[in-house]
């Protein structure tokens, strides 16, 4: 997709890939509610780990009975693949932080709709950044 940049605008597009057409300190706001990482969809899957032990549904789960069906897989997960979903998820938004910034007017806002268990990691990649 192809972005041109026209002032005065509101541009709805990929932002990873459309604000690199942005010229820099161009842009009043963005307004982005970003993937929350808690794999949901498939479109909200931003890391790499293929474990299938969300709500009890792996074999082991299985095999072990109703005491997954209530709890679920624990946050931070059982394995060391479940701890890196959240270095990914940083990973991830140190992808887009430091092109929003290089965009941003001065003394422009960002707000970022977030899920409360990763909003401190893009912070810290727009803390990296900056």
């Amino acid at each position: 997709m192809s972005t041109k940049f026209v002032a005065n605008k509101i541009i709805n597009a990929d932002s990873i890939v459309a604000i690199r057409e942005l010229p820099d300190s161009c842009i009043h706001l963005i307004l982005s509610d970003i993937p929350y990482g808690i794999g949901a969809e498939d479109w909200d899957v931003l890391h790499d780990n293929k474990n299938s032990a969300y709500l009890g549904t792996s074999p082991g789960q299985i095999k072990a009975g109703a005491v997954f069906k209530k709890r679920g897989k624990p946050i931070n997960g059982w394995s060391e693949a479940d701890r890196e979903i959240p270095k990914q998820y940083y990973e991830w938004c140190s992808q887009w932080a430091g092109e929003w910034l290089r965009v941003l007017k001065p003394g422009s806002s960002v707000f970022i709709f977030a899920g409360r268990r990763f909003s401190h990691r893009c912070i810290a990649a727009l803390e990296e950044d900056a």
